[in-house]
């Protein structure tokens, strides 16, 4: 299977630009000219994890020849041109759609998806190309699945949500360094979408409705997406604050029905209404709502934002 079209142009164009400023060399420096001919070699051949250790040894030991300064200039057009993380990205792509075709011929034998790989590598041609690359299904059931892979030395995570097929334009990618990171409250890769605030009911205005949809865009599994809803006035002060769990709805009946203090216990339901707001996959959307009352006079707008959400299996504290 090839691998992505830009980082082999990329890397030919880095090729030719390094020929173009290589000196000549004297006998002293023949071992580290040897070794440098061979990061070259290893670099068109796409090894460039290989390539990169020789220039970096190139350095330490022939620091003294001008030998070490042509591997410095190429490790920072390795740098300059992702060099290395572009491989890792292809790589990871490369094994993904490998799993892809993997699940779609498991699903041809028994009706649904692996859970777990046990037999993909054995039976269904699945193999990881570079050990550098981890790939993992994150939901499989006899519908449908979610497959993810990165590298490394990526700087990419890669998802596909099947059934697809290879090829299709499937594969999503999300940015690996502001994933995950250990001041990410899960709040980051939550989006909001069909916004919408209005005064209910019609014909006697008593509360301001707030909603729409969360949509989780982490790479795993998330759960217990926390909302909050600013009421500002016309000068974009905040006038009101609340803070709900997505997964909430009330019906009309509810809405005028129930008082306040009911509207908002229900609506800190933390695993939403029939736990809607447990176990939401990438890419899929909860709904919610945010209810307000005696809002003060001169409020103009409102605004949402998300406090946090938790991965599968792990809860955030209250």
């Amino acid at each position: 299977m090839k691998r992505k079209t830009k980082y082999s142009l990329t890397l030919a164009f880095m090729l030719f630009l390094i020929s173009i400023a290589t000196i000549a060399w004297g006998g002293s420096e023949k071992d580290a000219r040897r070794m440098y001919n061979q990061a070259l070699l290893l670099l068109g051949e796409h090894e460039p994890f290989k390539a990169e250790k020789l220039l970096k040894d190139i350095v330490s030991n022939y620091m003294d020849t001008s030998v070490a300064t042509e591997a410095i200039r190429t490790l920072q057009m390795m740098k300059s041109f992702r060099i290395i993380e572009e491989y890792g990205n292809a790589e990871a792509q490369v094994n993904l759609l490998t799993l892809v075709t993997a699940m779609n011929d498991y699903y041809k034998d028994h009706k649904e998806y692996d859970t777990s790989m046990n037999e993909l590598e054995e039976k269904y041609g699945f193999r990881i190309f570079d050990k550098g690359t981890t790939v993992t299904i994150v939901f499989a059931d006899e519908k449908n699945y979610i497959v993810k892979a990165s590298h490394e030395r990526g700087d990419k995570i890669y998802l596909v949500k099947g059934p697809t097929i290879p090829g299709s334009g499937a594969i999503r990618v999300i940015d690996k360094d502001i994933s995950g990171v250990p001041d990410d409250e899960g709040n980051k890769r939550i989006s909001f979408q069909d916004l919408e605030g209005f005064w209910y009911p019609q014909e006697m205005p008593t509360i301001f409705v707030a909603k729409g949809t969360v949509t989780n865009n982490y790479p795993g599994i998330r759960s217990f997406i926390k909302i909050r809803s600013n009421i500002l006035d016309s000068r974009g002060n905040v006038v009101r604050s609340k803070t709900v769990y997505a997964g909430n709805l009330l019906s009309d009946e509810e809405l005028r029905s129930l008082s306040m203090e009911e509207i908002d216990d229900r609506l800190r339901n933390k695993s939403g209404k029939n736990k809607a707001n447990v176990n939401i996959l990438p890419f899929s959307s909860v709904p919610f709502m945010v209810i307000f009352d005696e809002l003060p006079k001169g409020v103009s707008e409102f605004a949402v934002e998300a406090v946090s959400s938790s991965p599968a299996g792990k809860e955030q504290p209250q």
